[in-house]
């Protein structure tokens, strides 16, 4: 049989002994604000389920560079194993968001915290098009040397290549050919192209010259 109870002022219930208040029941809803104050909070559930599309946390943080971990890094903790933790904080001395793969309960890195998506090391380098690498500081970089154009699915590159000798042809790709470096043959170059059709070395000047005279 449903109860309803209604009140007409503040309602409280106090636990004299600092004794526990459990309540037992399928669903408990709470059809306005929830206040809750404390040291500890535990959500134990399954799944979460929150509307707001931010989360704020550390938002008693007024600002202020102290030795207090929660006002210079802040972030979240994930329980990777039954005593391993994995973390992701933003680091205000810095202002980098920064991720590490394992971490103590409480964020402090075990090993060492990385950049993520900064201001300097996740930003793009170089000028429009440029194809992006790892540059020196750690950076992404760029360079009007090497671009990508996609209105054409072409790459320009202002510069060299190095083929290193990988011993043994690559598997043939279907309409593609692939440049690569083995043992000098007959060619005298010791780079080939490999399609789907062709294997063989390309040919360099002066050994084009003797196979011209010879045949």
């Amino acid at each position: 049989m449903t109860t309803h109870k209604r009140i007409n002022d503040d309602y409280r219930i106090t636990a004299v002994n600092n004794d526990r208040v459990t309540v037992d029941c399928h669903t408990f809803e709470i059809n306005g604000n929830l206040l809750v104050f404390g040291d500890v909070a535990n959500v134990v559930t399954t799944e979460l389920f929150v509307d707001d599309p931010f989360i704020v946390i550390a938002a008693n943080n007024a600002g202020a560079n102290t030795a207090v971990a929660l006002f210079t890094e802040q972030g979240i903790v994930s329980q990777t194993s039954a005593n391993t933790f994995a973390a992701l904080r933003f680091n205000n001395a810095t202002a980098n968001w920064e991720i590490s793969p394992s971490v103590t309960a409480n964020g402090s890195a075990i090993t060492s915290y990385q950049a993520i998506g900064t201001a300097t090391a996740g930003s793009v380098g170089g000028p429009l098009a440029s194809i992006q690498f790892h540059d020196t500081g750690n950076v992404f970089g760029g360079s009007a040397d090497f671009l990508w154009n996609s209105g054409n699915s072409s790459v320009y590159h202002q510069g060299h290549y190095i083929f290193g000798n990988i011993g043994s042809a690559p598997a043939s790709t279907a309409n593609s050919a692939s440049l690569y470096n083995s043992t000098v043959s007959s060619g005298g170059t010791g780079v080939y192209v490999k399609s789907d059709t062709v294997d063989d070395e390309l040919c360099s000047r002066s050994k084009a010259i003797v196979f011209g005279i010879i045949f």
